[in-house]
């Protein structure tokens, strides 16, 4: 890991603590809270490397014969 990935990761984690932090008062006041603290989990998580390893996983994973989507062509309909 680069010093500047490193970096780049750190902040993240850190602004999304901000927007946790930040989003917390806001679902008494007025304010986008539940928004807030949605993006702050994504930025911790991002920051934490929890994402790229998710959207990897999905992306290897296949349906099991038989279903739809296992095919390589969309499913037909009547």
């Amino acid at each position: 890991m680069t010093r500047k990935t490193f970096v780049s990761r750190v902040l993240l984690v850190i602004i999304g603590i901000f927007l946790v932090v930040l989003g917390i008062p806001m679902l008494i006041l007025p304010g986008p809270g539940v928004a807030c603290i949605a993006g702050g989990f994504y930025c911790i998580a991002r920051g934490l490397g929890l994402v790229k390893a998710h959207r990897r996983s999905a992306e290897t994973r296949r349906a099991p014969e038989g279903l739809p989507g296992s095919q390589d062509q969309p499913p037909q309909l009547p």
